[in-house]
């Protein structure tokens, strides 16, 4: 599946076990098999203090998924809006389209 314990911890709301694997030198970057990063996960189950971890560990704010998705359009898919305020608090892009139907974060999220 691809999933590092980074991975996972960012998924199941782990957030002092990520916390440890970033301290411990985990790459926030590294991507499992449908191209998602930790940062992704996150975003997925709107864990603000797992993406601001993750983006104070350098993780790529614009990363894109193999379907194009940003972690600001999976935000605004699940409704996640203190995670979308954050992402946009530490500039995300608002007009980046997504690749699979161009839309935008402000589209995904209607």
């Amino acid at each position: 599946s691809g999933f590092t314990a980074l991975h996972k911890g960012a998924m199941y709301g782990h957030a002092n076990m990520v916390r440890l694997l970033l301290e411990s030198g985990a790459n926030p970057e590294v991507r499992n098999h449908d191209g998602r990063t930790p940062l992704h996960l996150a975003a997925g189950r709107g864990r603000v203090d797992i993406l601001s971890a993750l983006l104070d560990a350098g993780a790529d704010i614009e990363a894109q998924d193999k379907a194009g998705e940003r972690p600001l359009h999976i935000t605004a898919i699940h409704g996640h809006i203190a995670a979308a305020q954050l992402l946009i608090s530490k500039g995300a892009r608002v007009d980046a389209q997504d690749g699979q139907d161009g839309q935008d974060g402000r589209e995904s999220a209607k």
